[in-house]
């Protein structure tokens, strides 16, 4: 998967660098993930975009993951999205089978 850290300093830039090497390889490798502080968070909470899927979530404390957990969380969030999406699609066109 990849990915854009921007916006980060001291620590947490350090920790963004991790997290987009880590994320690196993580499926779908083609996915391309937009992050930057969320405001007022001290840097503490990373906003995470992802413009394919016009969806965005806040990744909590996320210098306190190590990488591993982070894209597993990343990871988790876009499922839910793609399901939520493909219920909704399922739903307005009715019976598919």
């Amino acid at each position: 998967m990849l990915s854009q850290w921007h916006g980060f300093r001291g620590l947490q830039k350090d920790c963004a660098d991790k997290l987009q090497t880590g994320l690196l390889g993580e499926e779908p490798v083609d996915l391309l993930l937009d992050a930057h502080p969320a405001e007022g968070s001290q840097q503490r909470h990373a906003v995470i975009e992802i413009p394919a899927e016009n969806a965005a979530f806040v990744l909590r404390n996320f210098s306190n993951l190590d990488a591993t957990e982070a894209s597993s969380r990343i990871r988790k969030h876009l499922e839910q999205v793609r399901t939520s999406r493909q219920r909704k699609r399922l739903s307005e066109d009715g019976d598919w089978w």
